[in-house]
């Protein structure tokens, strides 16, 4: 839907400009705008279809896990009964960057954490409209 959009913007430009509403200066600024945005288009369009790949996640999730199952045997002899509260809260912090990461990996969308996609498209109409 964004692609054909640009299609009509650049379809509109061109009529503009052959009928003379426009000159070549400013159609020449306008398509090189027309084309950063199509750019940006094709960035989002990118980010959106390269999602971290499951296994990826998975392996990751296994070598936290891993990680902190060992980490009290490590720690015992330095902190001894203090190991527990060491360990639940590192624990803690890198399964969260874990979930942060599987959180964010999708940026668009209706979720609490994506981008208000809405609110930006609204506000860019209002803002071509003036």
């Amino acid at each position: 839907m964004p692609f054909k959009v640009t299609q009509r913007i650049g379809g509109y430009l061109t009529k503009q400009y052959t009928q003379k509403h426009i000159d070549s200066i400013l159609f020449a600024s306008l398509n090189r705008l027309l084309a950063q945005l199509v750019e940006c288009l094709s960035r989002c369009e990118r980010i959106l279809a390269a999602p971290m790949p499951k296994a990826y996640s998975i392996r990751l999730r296994h070598l936290l896990l891993l990680y902190c199952l060992a980490l009290p045997f490590q720690m015992v002899k330095d902190f001894q009964w203090w190991t527990i509260p060491v360990v639940r809260i590192v624990s803690f912090g890198l399964f969260g960057v874990e979930a942060i990461g599987l959180e964010i990996e999708n940026p668009f969308g209706y979720d609490a954490n994506d981008f208000p996609m809405d609110r930006l498209c609204k506000k860019l109409h209002n803002d071509t409209e003036e």
